[in-house]
């Protein structure tokens, strides 16, 4: 196992690097995915590049909670665009490492299958309108039946 101790802007937490040491990668997996709460794919990830001694600019961001609050917001709201360019006001980034890293988290929502938090699914905007629609028509018909 290559060393453990190679860099990364945000570097593990010590019980996986411990994990790592003992060649335990389950372990050190579960174990990054309790301290930084993300997806076992993403822990996956950050674990091989960290083994693989890849510099941390490679490795993106992740979730949410690695972005700047503008940019997360701008991404719960859909809005692709004005997050890659709050992540370049934020970061300094080059355009094409911005709209990498918030397409990669566009796509780990994706994979979830998650709506976005306080968004209403595409499907239910407009079902209370049906339903209200269906109940006015049959009390109209139940009406003119008895008249």
């Amino acid at each position: 196992m290559n060393d453990t101790s190679s860099g990364a802007s945000a570097p593990l937490p010590p019980e996986v690097l411990a994990a790592l040491q003992r060649g335990d990668t389950i372990d050190a997996i579960k174990h990054l995915r309790e301290a930084r709460g993300i997806g076992l794919k993403e822990a996956k990830d950050l674990l091989d590049a960290h083994v693989r001694g890849a510099p941390a600019a490679s490795r993106g961001l992740q979730t949410h909670e690695s972005f700047p609050p503008d940019v997360a917001e701008a991404m719960r709201r859909g809005e692709k665009i004005e997050a890659i360019r709050l992540l370049r006001a934020h970061n300094g980034m080059g355009l094409a490492a911005a709209k990498e890293a918030v397409e990669r988290l566009q796509e780990t929502q994706a994979g979830l299958n998650m709506p976005a938090p306080g968004a209403m699914p595409a499907s239910g905007r407009f079902a209370w309108l049906f339903v209200a629609t269906m109940v006015i028509l049959v009390i109209v018909l139940f009406l003119f039946r008895n008249t």
